[in-house]
């Protein structure tokens, strides 16, 4: 299947229940931590957020990465998924350090993402997420939050983190459910979506078409 039709058939039908500019009533937290002590940091800093729709084949560094992103895919399992690889966000997140590339691998109720660097090249971890939220930060590595599909009237927020002493993103174990739909209530109920999550901007001219 084309990346074109792909696109029609699975990114934006997820994205319309999926993405934070949905209808956010409850949260259900499968973890004990209050809904948001891993995203106290990111309250005060402009958030922007992208997805599968925001990848361009311009933005993947080819000649440095094609032969390992290839590796990659070949060692997982993606025979329901839509297989991608050669494409990338490029997003500096660091202002003092290097560009980091979001390189989109399998998609399907979820996208798998390897993250690198090059100049020196560097893996810097992998994240599971239909689209991912963050910011530019002058005090090192941000965090980043991950939407994924739980079902038709749920969405997820997972957090990862980046782990200075091996140098990549790591998952935090957290899972925040929401219910974004208004006829369907939660089992245990604890409050809204943080504000500061509602509405994060869409940074490259290429996510124009990605809802939110």
């Amino acid at each position: 299947m084309s990346r074109y039709n792909i696109r029609k058939s699975f990114p934006k039908s997820l994205l319309r229940r999926t993405t934070l500019g949905a209808v956010v009533l409850f949260l259900v937290s499968t973890t004990s931590m209050p809904q948001n002590a891993d995203w106290q940091e990111m309250r005060t800093h402009k958030l922007f957020t992208f997805d599968l729709d925001c990848a361009e084949k311009s933005s993947f560094p080819k000649k440095a990465l094609e032969e390992i992103v290839r590796h990659e895919i070949s060692t997982r399992d993606g025979r329901r998924d839509q297989t991608y690889g050669d494409m990338a966000v490029a997003v500096k997140l660091d202002e003092h350090g290097p560009t980091v590339f979001f390189i989109p691998t399998l998609c399907g109720e979820d996208c798998h993402w390897l993250l690198y660097s090059i100049n020196p090249l560097k893996s810097l971890g992998e994240i599971n997420g239909i689209s991912l939220i963050t910011y530019h930060s002058a005090r090192g590595m941000p965090r980043i939050v991950a939407t994924g599909a739980v079902d038709t009237f749920t969405t997820s927020l997972s957090t990862y983190s980046y782990d200075s002493q091996t140098a990549k993103y790591k998952w935090l174990g957290d899972k925040h459910l929401y219910v974004v739909d208004k006829q369907v209530k939660a089992a245990r109920p604890e409050g809204e979506i943080p504000e500061f999550f509602r509405k994060p901007q869409v940074l490259m001219p290429q996510c124009k078409n990605m809802i939110r």
